[in-house]
């Protein structure tokens, strides 16, 4: 039974590997054919939902970018984080 399971995980493992290889190989061609390749469909226009206000306004805009424009949104949250930032600037060892 362990043996089994094994030779399954060493089959699927590099079937996955490959599959993502192959998915980066094809979106690279695409976009030297002037595509843009996304990881999901572009979202509809007047597309409404919880998960609405984490979709993306720029594709290109990486996750903590993300974050910390959603965290400074508000006020209270911009607040907190530059509280946190002071705190962790006043521990940081001076320079030597």
């Amino acid at each position: 039974e362990e043996e089994a399971a094994q030779a399954a995980v060493l089959t699927i493992v590099p079937v996955f590997c490959a599959m993502g290889l192959l998915g980066i190989l094809v979106c690279h061609v695409l976009k030297k054919k002037g595509y843009h390749c996304v990881p999901s469909k572009e979202p509809q226009a007047g597309g409404t939902g919880p998960s609405s206000i984490y979709q993306l306004e720029d594709a290109n805009e990486d996750t903590i970018g993300v974050l910390v424009r959603l965290i400074t949104e508000k006020k209270e949250n911009a607040a907190a984080l530059e509280e946190l930032l002071r705190e962790h600037h006043s521990r940081q060892p001076g320079p030597p």
